[in-house]
């Protein structure tokens, strides 16, 4: 996602307004791991949805332990993406209105489709949760990405889009601040999300919104796209092997209760460090040339987005349907696959017939 784009300016060529810049390459790793990300979001939720709800074990129940750490991935890909994306725009006033219309019709379109559409589907299922006295309010809020005082209803995962939106913004602010003065706020705004995070256990619920724990997951993925790539290349495979071990070590003191993750700062040494580490490795190998991720786990990192946001919708949709038409297959090994198969081809489905052609309409339309 975002970075200190100000740090452009103190280490890496930023180009002049009158300069066109070469756009960076699509990362096939970083897609990958985006995949990666979405499939352990998807079996944690199939996993909790059956001990939860069908009070049974699912297939995928080791997951209930660690797959919430695809969250945690698409963070640190968030903020590396951002800056290797973006840094070339640095300093050039001409590109804050193109930027910014990027980012909002990234995230928004397809998010408000979906969110429509599951407030559709909830109503249709009767569910009564989602209408408590404040609910306007919060529905307002929940479609506009802004805090809530609750749980998002309708679209439950939104909570994490909360923090990409957020850090958007703080990432434009490269565009409308001196160079010098956006370093030094980003500086600070990350010393003070490190402080508040890990020092600070009283801080206030309105300071934990601006200096949240999870900064430090987008903090962590700039920098690793600010580390020159010839070092990644060099380390590919130590940091690979480190990250993948880190990342199950921790999974496994989780799984046993070795380690509570009942804290963003837990929760990032654990699976925010460990993701850092794969994806850096991952990019040095296929700078290096030695890794090329199959066509298809491509494709599901391209549809990622639209897989993460209907997942849970179609979780609760064939259950429902199941223990309606085939009651005998709640909670089967039959309901785990079935659930998993058509979650994924929902969002890939979705991704290709509306959110793909939505973006590049989006885009010409769009400020250039």
């Amino acid at each position: 996602m975002e970075a200190w784009a100000d740090t452009a300016r103190a280490g890496i060529a930023v180009p002049v307004p009158s300069e066109r810049a070469a756009q960076p390459e699509k990362l096939l790793s970083v897609q990958a791991l985006r995949a990666v990300a979405a499939l352990l979001v998807l079996v944690y939720h199939i996993a909790n949805h059956a001990a939860v709800i069908n009070h049974v074990e699912s297939v995928f129940d080791p997951a209930r332990h660690f797959g919430f750490a695809g969250v945690d991935l698409f963070f640190v890909i968030s903020g590396f993406i951002m800056i290797h994306t973006s840094r070339h725009l640095v300093g050039r006033s001409e590109e804050r209105l193109p930027f910014i219309w990027r980012r909002l019709t990234r995230i928004y379109p397809i998010y408000w489709v979906v969110w429509i559409g599951s407030g559709v589907l909830i109503s249709v299922l009767g569910s009564k949760g989602c209408y408590q006295t404040d609910a306007l309010l919060n529905h307002v809020k929940s479609f506009l990405l802004l805090p809530t005082t609750t749980d998002h209803c309708f679209v439950t995962q939104a909570w994490t889009l909360n923090y990409e939106v957020y850090f958007y913004l703080i990432f434009a602010l490269v565009f409308f601040l001196p160079a010098r003065l956006a370093l030094l706020l980003s500086v600070a705004w990350a010393a003070y999300s490190f402080v508040a995070t890990f020092l600070l256990p009283s801080i206030s619920p309105k300071e934990l919104r601006v200096f949240n724990g999870f900064n430090l997951y987008f903090m962590l993925g700039c920098l690793i796209a600010l580390v020159p790539r010839g070092f990644l290349v060099r380390l590919a495979w130590p940091l690979l092997v480190l990250g993948c071990s880190f990342f199950v070590l921790s999974a496994v003191m989780v799984a046993t209760d070795g380690v509570k993750v009942g804290n963003v700062g837990n929760r990032f040494i654990l699976f925010g460090i460990s993701s850092g580490i794969v994806l850096s490795g991952a990019v040095g190998l296929e700078a290096r040339g030695v890794l090329r991720p199959p066509a298809w786990l491509v494709r599901l990192g391209d549809a990622s987005y639209s897989i993460y946001l209907t997942h849970l919708a179609v979780i609760i949709g064939i259950d429902k349907a199941v223990r309606a038409a085939f009651p005998w297959m709640a909670g089967s090994i039959l309901w785990d696959l079935a659930t998993f198969s058509v979650s994924l081809a929902v969002g890939l489905g979705l991704y290709r017939r509306v959110e793909r052609p939505m973006m590049r309409a989006l885009r010409r339309l769009g400020p250039h």
